[in-house]
């Protein structure tokens, strides 16, 4: 099995330098992607190569408050099914 860094370094689309840090050891060496972080823009890592420590995906801050905001909506909606069995929530 190959060696790999403690670390893979990925630049963000806003131009700064993100580490992203070996998830487990004993489990193959593959990265932590989903943990990636700017700490300049603040987008997180949304898709990329666990094994190579490559992220092909961003979110910005904004889209992942819509991205919870509407998960919240469904999380309601499913609630009000389950409760009162009219689906109230979809609107």
């Amino acid at each position: 099995m190959e060696r790999k860094k403690a670390h893979a370094h990925v630049k963000c689309p806003c131009g700064a330098t993100v580490e992203v840090p070996v998830a487990d050891r004993n489990a193959g060496y593959n990265y932590d992607i989903m943990s990636a972080e700017c700490s300049e823009c603040g987008r997180i890592a949304s898709a990329g190569n666990c094994r190579t420590g490559q992220i092909s995906s961003w979110m910005t801050p904004k889209q992942i408050n819509r991205a919870n905001d509407e998960y919240q909506a469904q999380l309601f909606s499913a609630d009000m099914n389950d409760m009162f069995g009219r689906g109230e929530g979809w609107w």
